[in-house]
């Protein structure tokens, strides 16, 4: 689906249940605006971003593939992928929508290198254990901004009318 110049394209896991999976994207229209204006407000390179959702592991809410080349370090395109295994409420898949476009403005900034799983230029260990990784900058970065990010899109959906409350992250 292409409105405007923001692209917003949805694509679901094979295998899994589009009935289950479609039950559980709280408030489509909500996330489709969301996601347009983290895209102006962040700057992204809307072109390069397909959103999916499907069955992640843990309590993962929602994570970023980038495809790309690590030598010399270019990204091609960016896959946000987010929880549907679990129904949660609207504001928490707006939440995460925040939070994986921030990731994607890290890289897109320099900051963030995925490849080499970097930030700032230093690298750091990959981690299996959420909490461990929770702790990572880009991650502390994301949680902070994130927050920000959601609190101005409610400001702006009351602005239109349309507003929830707001949760902390």
């Amino acid at each position: 689906v292409s409105q405007s110049r923001y692209l917003f394209s949805i694509s679901f896991k094979f295998g899994t249940n589009l009935n289950e999976i479609l039950k559980n994207i709280v408030d489509k229209e909500r996330l489709k605006t969301a996601y347009k204006f983290f895209a102006k407000r962040l700057n992204l390179p809307t072109g390069k971003i397909k959103l999916e959702f499907g069955n992640l592991d843990g309590k993962v809410q929602g994570k970023v593939d980038v495809k790309g080349k690590s030598k010399p370090y270019k990204v091609d395109s960016y896959k946000i992928i987010m929880r549907t295994n679990n129904p949660y409420s609207s504001d928490d898949q707006i939440k995460t929508l925040a939070h994986e476009c921030w990731h994607i403005k890290q890289v897109e900034d320099g900051r963030y290198n995925i490849v080499d799983n970097s930030w700032g230029g230093k690298e750091y260990p990959k981690y299996d254990d959420e909490e461990k990784e929770k702790t990572l900058p880009w991650e502390v970065d994301a949680r902070m901004n994130a927050e920000d990010l959601f609190v101005e899109f409610n400001r702006y959906m009351r602005e239109k009318g349309s507003a929830s409350k707001i949760i902390k992250i």
